[in-house]
């Protein structure tokens, strides 16, 4: 018990140590000035006012919102102003202008952090591992968001959805308490590795709902969902349907969208000129099954089963691109092929393809 107990301990200050890296990272990868220039720019699109309708022009008020196009015929613009004929735009001022970070943190989004929650020992080569992991490249990438959200002006939403459903904090307009965010991720992993459970795809659900809302989106999430029911009886219909979802919410919307994976999720299939059969995951978590969570996990894959988990992946990541790149303002990947100084630097080229867009 005293072991187990140690052992959830160092645990504890493995992520603590980990969320002050992040930490310190999203500091470097915001000095980047032309970072926040150009999200401005993105996004300030839709500020200002909103119409409301039409009503009919009081000689009283100021002319700058006539609807000329209403008029029949404009050289007889003055007789219809007498005549109460003239429409004028009705506003609903927007003082200020909401930005919702929506993050995914379903049970795929945990990989390969399975036995980090668990409280299991780690090796000392384990902390490139760790710092790579999905749920850690969910915060830098949400941390980033979220402080530049607010550095800009615009009222901050925090969207998580998951096994608890969509959880939507409160508006945020001033500060963001980025390490209490980092801790709040890292609380609900614990949860559900300690309570594992089925958990049925919220994507669809997200999309149909603020696609709805007005403001500024940035979706981050692994979009794993689709490779793993690609090819289920009558899933593949269902994954397009969400696909459309996210295009419309694109077309109505500024919406930007960052796919954050793990390279053993993401690699094209590899060759096995050794005859080994089974293939490894990073940190032995298997990066291939959400549905089930056994506690002792040996975290090899039958070689087979690699290939065609691959397979199928490629096929719906190559459908996911093509689709969102087309109609979102910006759309990119990211997965955990690099760390450290070389990660902050593809970080730092991704936020210049992803607010290239004007």
């Amino acid at each position: 018990m005293a072991d187990r107990e140690e052992l959830q301990l160092a645990n504890r200050q493995v992520r603590r140590k980990v969320n002050r890296t992040i930490l310190s990272r999203c500091a470097e990868l915001l000095s980047h000035g032309f970072v926040g220039e150009r999200f401005r720019t993105l996004v300030r699109t839709q500020e200002g006012m909103e119409v409301d309708g039409f009503d009919v022009y009081d000689l009283q008020e100021s002319c700058e919102h006539i609807q000329f196009s209403r008029i029949a015929a404009p050289s007889l613009a003055s007789l219809a102003l007498l005549n109460q004929e003239v429409l004028v735009k009705r506003f609903s001022r927007q003082a200020e202008i909401d930005c919702y970070v929506i993050c995914d943190v379903s049970q795929s989004m945990r990989y390969p952090l399975k036995q980090v929650y668990q409280g299991r020992d780690l090796k000392a080569g384990d902390m490139e591992d760790v710092e790579s992991g999905k749920p850690n490249l969910l915060k830098l990438m949400a941390g980033a968001f979220m402080a530049l959200a607010v550095r800009n002006g615009f009222r901050l939403r925090v969207v998580l959805f998951g096994a608890d459903g969509i959880l939507e904090d409160k508006p945020i307009r001033h500060r963001v308490d980025l390490p209490g965010f980092f801790e709040r991720i890292d609380r609900h992993f614990l949860q559900v590795t300690a309570h594992p459970r089925l958990e049925m795809s919220l994507y669809e659900k997200v999309a149909a709902h603020f696609g709805k809302r007005q403001g500024v989106f940035i979706f981050l999430g692994d979009f794993m969902d689709g490779a793993y029911a690609w090819e289920k009886p009558g899933e593949k219909v269902r994954c397009l349907h969400t696909l459309n979802l996210f295009r419309q919410w694109a077309l109505r919307r500024t919406l930007l969208t960052a796919r954050i994976n793990h390279y053993d999720e993401v690699q094209m299939p590899p060759e096995d000129p050794k005859g080994r059969g089974f293939e490894r995951h990073t940190l032995g978590d298997r990066c291939y099954e959400v549905e089930h969570d056994p506690l002792n996990d040996p975290g090899k894959e039958p070689f087979p089963l690699a290939v065609e988990r691959l397979r199928i992946q490629q096929e719906w990541a190559r459908r996911l691109s093509q689709q969102l790149s087309r109609c979102c303002r910006g759309y990119v990947t990211v997965d955990s092929r690099s760390c450290g100084k070389r990660l902050l630097r593809d970080l730092v080229q991704m936020w210049a393809r992803l607010v290239r867009k004007r």
